[in-house]
């Protein structure tokens, strides 16, 4: 049925010639309508002559809704095609406190809405028929009209404070102040659940004894390759099938049944600042300063990250022990095991700053002129900055790349007879499938 449909679509024209004669390429325009708005607004209110405050939003909102076009063109394959849709906006809130002409305070408090969603109008296909993969060699893409659009939404909201005192005294300019954020990181992934079919010849499969140099003398054994893969797909037989089954924060099991693992994880961090810019002389001014961060790392509140103390990750060498000839003082049996806070929070985290700007003023020997006025200023600085890991990377490693929120399962082809096999060349699309294998068996919160 899949076939008669994509002949439909050939019959309809719009085809190119490729160098291999055995498959050609179908071309067509698919709208694609890109809209963006970009409302913003802000509000000015002086309450007092001392007092004065703000708020301003600024939105983009983007919207693509066929930004994936549909494997094939026509009526038939319309609902495959899937968009994009984005929001995002900032909310800022400020007031200014002149407590006198030489002391302000300024309060700034920020929302920050972000929120994307990948194939957002997909329709749910992967749940109502077979998603399939006919791998044939050469083609340009996977050519089936059996694979779909699946939904990913991000939503990473961060709200921030800040607050700052700044006194002009003399020749100093003082600042001191704090400063904090919190970012929650909501990862929707796509739904698991469904089985995934390669076309193919598996090794022992009956039918392979027909696609050989000999059978085809004029092939070589790249064409030989096509000609067997051709024939998988016409007959719809399956060399293996695959997928995966979600973790459940509810069950705390792997769910047997279509759903998605979805993140929920969140990073904050507070900061204190002091700095001084002094004028020492009309052409010398120092600025020196100090930050202090109290950051707590990303951490998991559906409590599934995975990973390894440093302890396990020495194992029997024992900890710091790189290169002990004969000694095992370590954990024999070093695992992975559920650790939602796997890092420590920054306590002592001191980050100086200076820097100065000099207007040399020559006015007498062979430099007379060359520096003075506004012609020349000298700067330079120093500054001491803690660096905080990127999200990504820190993920990899606290939830150990992921590797605990879904369980693979399987059929391969072979005549072990084994749970997860069938044996080559008896299964084709459409047709009962064999006791699955499972890897893990089970959800593991600790695993060697």
């Amino acid at each position: 049925s899949q076939l008669a449909l994509i002949g439909k679509v050939v019959a309809n024209g719009g085809i190119t010639t490729t160098p291999d004669l055995n498959f050609n390429q179908v071309q067509w325009n698919s709208s694609s309508p890109d809209t963006r708005y970009f409302p913003g607004g802000r509000l000015d209110y002086n309450i007092t002559q001392r007092v004065k405050m703000y708020l301003s939003a600024l939105v983009t909102n983007t919207s693509q809704p066929t930004v994936a076009a549909a494997t094939f063109p026509g009526a038939d394959f319309s609902n495959q095609g899937a968009g994009t849709s984005s929001k995002n906006y900032t909310l800022s809130y400020g007031m200014d406190f002149v407590a006198t002409p030489n002391l302000i305070n300024q309060l700034k408090l920020g929302y920050l809405y972000n929120n994307t969603k990948y194939a957002y109008n997909a329709a749910p296909l992967y749940a109502t028929q077979p998603t399939v993969n006919w791998n044939f060699p050469g083609a340009a893409g996977n050519m089936s009209g059996l694979t779909y659009q699946t939904p990913v939404t991000t939503f990473y909201p961060i709200l921030s404070a800040s607050d700052s005192v700044t006194w002009q005294h003399a020749a100093h300019s003082l600042s001191l102040g704090a400063s904090w954020y919190r970012e929650q990181d909501h990862y929707y992934n796509p739904p698991v659940g469904y089985n995934n079919y390669d076309l193919g010849l598996a090794n022992g499969d009956p039918a392979l004894q027909a696609f050989t140099t000999s059978s085809l003398p004029a092939a070589d054994d790249s064409t030989v390759a096509e000609a067997g893969q051709l024939y998988a797909v016409l007959t719809g037989r399956v060399s293996d099938v695959n997928g995966t089954f979600p973790y459940s924060q509810a069950t705390k099991q792997f769910e047997h049944t279509i759903g998605a693992y979805n993140l929920d994880e969140v990073v904050s961090a507070t900061g204190l600042f002091a700095e001084d810019s002094w004028k020492v002389l009309p052409s010398l001014t120092l600025n020196y300063g100090l930050r202090w961060d109290f950051a707590v790392p990303q951490h998991d509140l559906t409590g599934a990250y995975h990973s390894a103390s440093p302890g396990d990750i020495y194992g029997p060498s024992g900890l710091g022990n790189l290169f002990q000839p004969g000694k095992l003082p370590g954990n024999m049996n070093p695992v992975l095991a559920t650790n939602p806070r796997p890092y420590a929070a920054w306590k002592l985290t001191p980050q100086p700053a200076f820097g100065f700007a000099w207007a040399p003023k020559v006015t007498e020997g062979p430099l007379k002129g060359l520096f003075g006025g506004d012609g020349t200023v000298i700067r330079g600085g120093f500054a001491l900055r803690r660096f905080t890991e990127p999200g990504q990377y820190f993920w990899n490693n606290a939830a150990d790349y992921g590797s605990f929120y879904f369980q693979n399962f399987f059929l391969t082809a072979n005549n072990t007879g084994q749970a997860g096999t069938f044996a080559p060349g008896s299964l084709a699309v459409g047709q009962p499938v064999p006791p699955l294998g499972y890897e893990p068996q089970s959800y593991q919160a600790t695993a060697p």
